[in-house]
């Protein structure tokens, strides 16, 4: 089928986008919006290896000194073109202490600039993740020149230039709408400009029901959320096509170790072995996606399928009770982002209910919920993480002490200096085995109760092309086009 340019692609966001600035982005709904505005320095295949992008060419001088080659000809959203400069600034942005990519560059020295198209990447010791973690978040490219946005309520919204496929048009109530940016850089095989779409627009629905009937009627052209229910009549779809794979992200409670209940790690404990996650996944979930003990999610290389640490026990769950004062029980609230989670919480409720601890459900305003977890305002929060594409990017950010997404106040110095060697250790092998051992003494610690991890899922109507789901959830949106005759 010969591919065809132009027409406008439409895709549901779960949340309204609150943060454009890569460094402050926390939800998927930001990252969707960023990396259609901007590139990464490197790009990572379906292999999970690292390809050419912004970065032409690179090669390790020494264990911590890399050279890399940048593309010419790449211009950013204002004509301007690439530099190393920008490239700096951009990494000296993303080193910021409020960033969310600060832990993961906080191993840079320094970058010099050897010329306008040629950077070295000093370190501060050997660092394995670098390239993987410079083809996702970390590696974005972004001026310091702002342009302004329109925005529904008439306060302009200032954005970072970028050199990405798309260049942010406006934001209203309702959606972001993005254009094709007529000068980027890439072609296809057969020296077609890329992106192929004219346009981006990505609404807000509150559920993946809402997505599906919208998908349906034609409104969408592709979503990923979808609800469980209808999973398995969507392998039969003619108008539908759907495609799932297992992600690198998980679900999980996580739980602020500095204020109680969960100051005592033994009612910590109690929780994890109170939860059935196998019950959970075959009546919540209706089956759809994989159990999860730890951080470590079953599509990484780094996952060991023996372990299973918990399973309910009524005897244990009395011990560690005891053991943390409260022998008849404790209550504590969690907060979600979303009503349509109460299923899942309630049916969580009722297995802890077994064993005298009460959970109540909080539903909360999605940016009020991330204020409150970056502040340590809560005592529980179920919010999912979205994995990278290799393990230092989930176990090193949320539970080495100095993580920057560590907003539950853990820190175990074991834990600490296993993710520590295991960023310096180059083979598979032994980097797996590090992982491991931190997977299971943070599972012991339990500053998470971990649930499930979700499967990677793309539905799109049959004339949408070229779009497949990732395990690190992030959508390739350059090479995905629409049938002539059916475009919107």
């Amino acid at each position: 089928m010969q591919k065809r340019s132009g027409g406008t692609l439409r895709f549901a966001l779960d949340n309204e986008p609150v943060m454009l600035d890569p460094g402050g982005m926390m939800t998927l709904s930001d990252f969707h919006v960023v990396f259609a505005m901007y590139d990464t320095l490197f790009a990572i295949d379906e292999q999970l290896i690292v390809q050419p992008n912004l970065a032409v060419s690179w090669e390790y001088l020494t264990d911590t000194c890399l050279h890399v080659r940048l593309r010419q000809g790449v211009t950013f959203h204002d004509g301007t073109p690439l530099t190393a400069e920008q490239v700096v600034w951009s990494l000296r942005h993303l080193q910021q202490e409020s960033s969310e990519y600060r832990s993961q560059l906080a191993i840079l020295e320094r970058v010099e600039t050897l010329d306008a198209h040629t950077l070295r990447f000093h370190l501060h010791a050997p660092y394995t993740p670098l390239l993987s973690q410079l083809a996702g978040g970390a590696g974005l490219v972004l001026s310091p020149e702002l342009t302004e946005v329109e925005t529904a309520d008439g306060i302009n919204l200032t954005v970072h230039q970028g050199t990405g496929p798309f260049r942010l048009l406006r934001k209203t109530s309702e959606a972001v709408e993005l254009v094709r940016y007529d000068r980027y850089w890439d072609r296809d095989e057969d020296g077609t400009p890329l992106p192929y779409a004219d346009a981006l627009i990505m609404p807000w629905l509150a559920t993946g029901t809402d997505m599906l009937q919208m998908l349906e009627a034609g409104h969408l052209s592709f979503i990923n959320e979808i609800p469980y229910a209808k999973v398995p009549s969507l392998h039969s779809r003619e108008d539908i096509r759907f495609l799932g794979i297992p992600s690198h992200g998980f679900n999980c409670a996580r739980l602020n170790v500095n204020r109680p209940p969960f100051d005592q790690t033994a009612l910590r404990q109690a929780v994890a072995w109170a939860v059935d996650r196998e019950e959970m996944l075959a009546s919540v979930n209706l089956g759809v996606g994989l159990v999860s003990h730890g951080p470590i999610p079953p599509a990484s290389w780094a996952h060991d399928e023996s372990f299973l640490p918990y399973r309910p026990d009524p005897e244990r769950i009395r011990e560690l009770l005891t053991e943390g004062g409260c022998p008849d029980g404790f209550s504590f609230t969690i907060q979600i982002p979303a009503a349509q989670m109460l299923k899942m919480i309630n049916h969580m409720g009722d297995q802890l209910r077994r064993y005298g601890i009460d959970m109540t459900a909080e539903v909360v305003e999605f940016p009020q919920m991330l204020e409150n977890l970056t502040s340590g305002n809560f005592q529980a929060i179920f919010l999912g993480v979205a994995g990278g594409t290799d393990p230092d990017d989930i176990l090193y950010t949320n539970f080495h002490s100095n993580g920057s997404s560590n907003y539950l106040g853990y820190s175990n110095p074991q834990v600490d200096r296993l993710l520590e060697q295991s960023r310096r250790e180059t083979e598979h092998g032994v980097r797996s085995r590090l992982y491991r051992e931190a997977q299971r003494l943070i599972v012991e610690d339990s500053p998470c109760i971990f649930t499930r991890s979700g499967l990677s899922m793309i539905c799109k109507r049959s004339d949408v092309h070229e779009i497949t789901p990732h395990p690190d959830m992030a959508i390739r949106w350059k090479r995905i086009w629409i049938e002539e005759g059916v475009r919107a």
